[in-house]
């Protein structure tokens, strides 16, 4: 039935119940408010109309924004299956919504067909749990070092939802302020999120949480890959080891994308793997990878300057390891047995580099270790502390190892009180036999 017909109808019905309550002298009311309900989505809910002295007049229930008329005193109109209608002894008219959604907010009226209309008018609000809007929010994003990003991230839901950011790994947030300095921050409020000259430490996943006290919140997660040239580090930059014997060196390279790794000598000859050198590249941490040369059968000739050089997509770095000998010495010390006693000492090549100078005993040298002298741009060489005590002291005691007497008397035997006892028995003996 068109609804517009059914009102029609329903206020004729109303004019001939008001003829008939006249003669009764008996006019409806309603005995209680219909509630306003809030409540979230899929749930189910009903609104009751309660009317006392009804008579021979109608109710009926309506949505207001629609202009839909839902019931008709115990008939139900609308085709909606989800809305159903119970009464009971011509008073009690409940109006049941099932698995509320979206479409059902609004005001609902129960309507008497009175001359003048009587109304009441309950209202129905539905909360939605938060929801991230895919299209309208960031992609991953991939910059380099210096750049800007402004990630966005829009919800919707009601309550209005509120955004907060925060990164995956728990680490702090660098924000930028208005006045240049950087900020340290757990998390960051708001549907954006503007990361203002990039470096390294910036990239990484960042969680996108929408939250509106209604379940269950949200996240999207958003990945920053930020591009920027090695940096290398050398676990040992200044190596000894011993000829005929392999000798490793090793750098770390951290860059995005990855780097390649090449091997240079000092002379500016390129490294291959063979029989003679190894090469491998294996991972570290995140971003890192370490770069193994492995030298066979060392001779002097391979002494000298290594350089581990790394280049990506941004640019370009080299370090450089001193790779030196360490000679073994045989000393023998003056005792009833001869024993002999092994040392390493330090030696270096011709030509050796500038940091490293002679001690007073010229087969050992002071390591003085420092930085080394830049070869390219975007070096990195760590310091090392000075170990020229430490060498003098070992080539101290090397040394002391060909006295005779000083040297060993630490290995004299200490002879016990009945080691002596059974000495003088002995000697005592022997002189009553002599004297027998």
């Amino acid at each position: 039935m068109n609804s517009k017909i059914t009102a029609l109808v329903f206020l004729l019905m109303g004019m001939m119940s008001n003829f008939q309550g006249h003669c009764n002298d008996l006019m409806p009311r309603f005995s209680e408010p219909i509630p306003n309900i809030t409540v979230p989505v899929g749930r189910d809910i009903e609104f009751p109309c309660i009317v006392e002295n009804l008579g021979n007049y109608r109710a009926a229930w309506l949505k207001i924004e629609s202009k839909a008329i839902l019931s008709i005193h115990q008939n139900l109109i609308t085709r909606n299956y989800r809305i159903s209608l119970s009464h009971s002894d011509n008073k009690n008219f409940v109006l049941h919504l099932k698995n509320v959604q979206k479409s059902d907010v609004g005001s609902y009226m129960c309507q008497l067909n009175t001359v003048p209309m009587m109304s009441q008018v309950g209202h129905l609000d539905v909360l939605f749990p938060p929801e991230i809007n895919l299209k309208s929010s960031s992609p991953d994003e991939l910059v380099r070092e210096g750049s800007n990003v402004t990630f966005s991230c829009l919800a919707k839901g009601y309550p209005t939802p509120k955004v907060t950011w925060r990164r995956e790994d728990d680490r702090p947030i660098l924000i930028q302020t208005s006045d240049g300095t950087t900020q340290y921050m757990d998390t960051h409020e708001g549907e954006h999120l503007a990361l203002v000259n990039i470096n390294r430490e910036h990239s990484g996943a960042y969680l996108c949480i929408a939250v509106n006290g209604v379940p269950p919140s949200v996240s999207k997660r958003l990945m920053l890959y930020v591009e920027y040239s090695p940096a290398i580090t050398v676990p040992n930059g200044y190596l000894g080891a011993e000829l005929k014997t392999t000798a490793v060196l090793a750098c770390v390279i951290d860059s995005f994308p990855s780097s390649r790794i090449y091997w240079v000598k000092g002379n500016g000859t390129g490294l291959n793997s063979g029989k003679k050198y190894d090469i491998r590249v294996r991972p570290a941490e995140e971003n890192k990878i370490e770069g193994i040369l492995r030298i066979h059968n060392l001779q002097k000739i391979d002494l000298g300057v290594y350089k581990c050089l790394a280049k990506n997509l941004v640019g370009i770095a080299v370090a450089e390891i001193y790779l030196y000998e360490l000679q073994q010495t045989t000393t023998t010390t003056t005792t009833t047995t001869s024993e002999s006693y092994f040392s390493r000492i330090v030696t270096t090549p011709e030509g050796g580099p500038k940091n490293i100078s002679d001690d007073d005993d010229s087969t050992a040298i002071t390591t003085k270790l420092g930085t080394l002298e830049d070869a390219s741009i975007g070096e990195y060489y760590p310091l090392y502390e000075d170990a020229s005590n430490i060498q003098k002291e070992a080539n101290m005691r090397i040394n002391n190892h060909g006295q005779s007497s000083d040297s060993y008397s630490w290995r004299r035997p200490q002879l016990g009180s009945s080691m002596y006892f059974f000495i003088l028995r002995f000697l005592l003996a022997t002189a009553s036999e002599v004297i027998t």
